[in-house]
C-alpha cells in the first residue's frame, strides 16, 4: 500500500481499514478517516493535550465559528495544544458533514503548523485503551478582552497539567477581530491589517463534495 504521509503524520496511527488511494498525499482526507474509524496507536491518545470550544458545530454558525476559531488558533499554536472540534452530526460516510468539513483543516495543519483531532478522540482512548478520563478547565474570557489571551498564553505553565480547555464560543466572537490578529501576526494569517482567509472550511454550505480533494484544492489562495 503506498499512502504518502505529511511529515506530521505517523504511518502507525493511520486507520487499518483505510484504502491506500483514500488517504494518499493529502492531510486532509488521514484526518477525515481517523476522525470517523480513530487510530490504532495508543500512543496517539496519549500523547496530546486539547483546546476546544463549549459547542458543538453546525455549518450554520459558520460566521460564529469563524469569529471564536481565531481565538483558539491562537491559542493552540502559542501554548503547544492540540485542537479538538465536534460536531452535531451522525457521520458515518465520509462525504457526510462532520467538523472536518467545517474547518480548514488542510490550511490549519499544513500552512499554520497546528494540530487537530477527532471530537471523539478522549472517547476512545477511555473505551479502547482504558486511559483515564480527561481533565478540563472552562476559561472565561470577559467581553472585548484580548489581552486575556495573551496573558493565558503567558501563564499557560499555571494550567499545563489540565488535559483540555474549554472556551465559550460566545466570549471568543466578541473579541475584536483586529485585536486578534495582532496577537496572532502573520504566522496565523493576519497581514496588513486584515484575515488572509476565514477559520471555516470555503465550502461549508456545500452538503457534499465529490471528493474531499476538492476541498483542498478550494482552500488554498
Amino acid at each position: 500500500m503506498n499512502i504518502m504521509l505529511e511529515s506530521h503524520l505517523e504511518a502507525s496511527e493511520i486507520p487499518v481499514l483505510a484504502h491506500g488511494t483514500c488517504i494518499e498525499g493529502g492531510i486532509l482526507p488521514v484526518v477525515a478517516m481517523k476522525s470517523l474509524l480513530g487510530s490504532p496507536s495508543k500512543d496517539y491518545y496519549l500523547q496530546k493535550k486539547t483546546v476546544t470550544l463549549d459547542v458543538v458545530l453546525s455549518p450554520e454558525d459558520e460566521k460564529r465559528l469563524d469569529k471564536a476559531m481565531r481565538s483558539l488558533v491562537f491559542v493552540a499554536k502559542y501554548i503547544g495544544r492540540v485542537i479538538r472540534l465536534t460536531s452535531n452530526t451522525t457521520a458515518n460516510n465520509i462525504l457526510e458533514m462532520d467538523w472536518f468539513r467545517m474547518v480548514p483543516v488542510n490550511y490549519s495543519i499544513r500552512d499554520l503548523g497546528l494540530v487537530m483531532v477527532e471530537g471523539n478522540y478522549y472517547r476512545r482512548a477511555f473505551d479502547w485503551f482504558q486511559i483515564t478520563p480527561r481533565t478540563t478547565n472552562i476559561i472565561s474570557i470577559i467581553s472585548d478582552n484580548s489581552q486575556q489571551l495573551r496573558d493565558l498564553v503567558a501563564t499557560s505553565n499555571i494550567i499545563s497539567t489540565v488535559d483540555e480547555l474549554v472556551f465559550k464560543v460566545s466570549e471568543l466572537e466578541s473579541l475584536d477581530a483586529n485585536e486578534i490578529g495582532l496577537l496572532a501576526g502573520e504566522e496565523l494569517g493576519y497581514r496588513d491589517g486584515t484575515w488572509i482567509r476565514p477559520f471555516i472550511c470555503l465550502q461549508i454550505r456545500q452538503e457534499k463534495a465529490a471528493c474531499l480533494a476538492l476541498c483542498d484544492s478550494k482552500e488554498k489562495l
